[in-house]
């Protein structure tokens, strides 16, 4: 029983080691601004021997013990920190921006939605109490001339309310990932759907797939 309270005291403490080392030397403001740093840390020297059910997550957790051990689960720090690069370094831009709408777990899910730059510029610049977002309006005013089609990165996935104006305005063109059908943003039929306080916009194709949806009202 001794050998067995020495073992954990002593994985436990090389645990602490590790994580107190990534929480001075490797983790940034975003990490913790934007993560349960503290909480992951006590929680991971309480509950780390049910990891012994899984050897290679133990692992994985003496290797960086900040990082989640399943990895399809959201990390905000580091979609802030992609964000944040993104807005200081923004890819280039053409005279017509495509963006990948996702409407489903399905790769044929969705739509591309393609709109023209400067149509963007002006729904931005016309946003109520000003620049509904900085950064892709930086992005769309160093646009070039020269390049045609450029895609709005991903992880703006906020553009779809951006898209959805537009849409409602009767710009751009939308491209079904399902049929393939393009049908001019003028055209798309519109259904509103309302759920005790929360309110879901979206336009769909005439096979039936949903081509782009945005949230409308959410009242707690």
């Amino acid at each position: 029983m001794t050998i067995i309270l020495y073992a954990y005291l002593a994985i436990t403490a090389v645990i602490a080691a590790r994580a107190a080392w990534d929480m001075v030397f490797r983790l940034d403001d975003f990490d913790w601004r934007f993560g349960d740093i503290w909480w992951a840390f006590f929680f991971m020297l309480l509950l780390w021997p049910l990891l012994l059910l899984k050897p290679l997550s133990l692992m994985k957790l003496l290797r960086s013990p900040f990082t989640p051990i399943d990895s399809s689960s959201p990390n905000l720090a580091a979609r802030e920190r992609e964000l944040y690069q993104l807005g200081k370094n923004p890819p280039p831009c053409g005279k017509t921006v495509r963006f990948h709408s996702h409407e489903g777990a399905q790769e044929d899910a969705g739509a591309l939605l393609t709109f023209p730059a400067e149509a963007v510029e002006e729904a931005l610049v016309a946003t109520t109490g000003g620049v509904c977002d900085p950064d892709i309006l930086l992005w769309i005013n160093r646009r070039q001339p020269d390049l045609e089609v450029t895609d709005v990165p991903k992880p703006w996935w906020r553009f779809r309310y951006i898209a959805a104006n537009l849409i409602e305005k009767g710009y751009g063109v939308v491209q079904c990932k399902a049929c393939g059908q393009r049908t001019p943003g003028s055209a798309l039929r519109k259904e509103t759907i309302s759920v005790i306080g929360h309110g879901i916009a979206r336009w769909g194709c005439n096979c039936g797939a949903v081509l782009l949806s945005i949230d409308t009202v959410h009242i707690r």
